[in-house]
């Protein structure tokens, strides 16, 4: 029991240890990304495919190294036997050597010295066989959790594919007349302007430095004014609303 209790704790710990792992790569990529913003002012996006990416190349690491195992664990096999062929042959020829003990003796003392080293070597070897199978215990566990993330992360791109898709949609219907009838607005709605800063700051766009002010949204007995900042709607018209390249 107390055993199994030890072997446990030994495969929480590396359970834990590899997410930890995964979890830092993760946390270091980010971080690297949002450096090279910083510096290049360049974007790199970390998608969900790209984790799973990360999580395949781990896995496939992981098979690989499991073969290697099990293939060493087959010549571990094929060595027992011979191991054990080779002691019924040690009987035999100590059957021999009882008959013929006078003239013999010498070699069954060389037949001695050599059983005491078959008998180190396969308990080396037993040795061995016993830590081959935990690591590969250790392995599978490892490949089933995995394997399950690997689900999750692939069910929450499926489930925000439609969202993107529906975007898409949205941003072809976009046609110049409405640009053009936006850049006439002299006097446009606060949700008009707010969702053009939105697009500005995505495009990266020059914004006005940032003061207190107000916005209203809503409609009827719906409508609202909040605190929030100035916008930069004047911007927008006389920068990327002008450009021809903005579609």
């Amino acid at each position: 029991d107390d055993d199994e209790e030890e072997e446990e704790e030994e495969i929480n710990l590396l359970k834990d240890s590899l997410s930890s792992h995964m979890s830092y790569i993760h946390s270091q990529i980010i971080e690297t990304s949002l450096k090279y913003y910083l510096k290049y002012k360049r974007s790199i996006y970390q998608t969900s495919q790209d984790y799973i990416k990360f999580i395949n190349t781990y896995i496939s690491l992981y098979s690989n190294k499991m073969k290697e195992l099990e293939l060493k664990a087959i010549r571990v096999g094929t060595g027992l036997e011979k191991l054990e062929k080779g002691a019924e042959d040690v009987e035999e020829m100590k059957i021999g050597l009882a008959q013929e003990d006078l003239k013999l003796r010498s070699a069954d003392e060389a037949t001695t010295r050599m059983l005491g080293q078959l008998q180190k070597s396969s308990m080396n070897a037993k040795k061995e066989s016993e830590a081959v199978g935990k690591i590969r215990e250790l392995c599978q566990v490892d490949a089933n959790r995995i394997a399950a993330e690997k689900k999750v992360a692939e069910d929450d791109l499926a489930q925000a594919q439609p969202f993107v898709e529906e975007a898409e949609r949205a941003v072809n219907s976009v046609k110049p007349n409405d640009l053009n009838e936006l850049k006439k607005l002299q006097k446009p709605s606060d949700i008009i302007k707010l969702i053009f800063d939105c697009v500005g700051i995505l495009k990266k766009e020059k914004l006005n430095k940032i003061e207190l002010n107000e916005i209203t949204l809503g409609i009827g007995k719906d409508k609202r004014t909040l605190p929030f900042f100035n916008d930069s709607f004047k911007l927008m018209q006389a920068g990327m609303l002008s450009d021809t390249r903005f579609l």
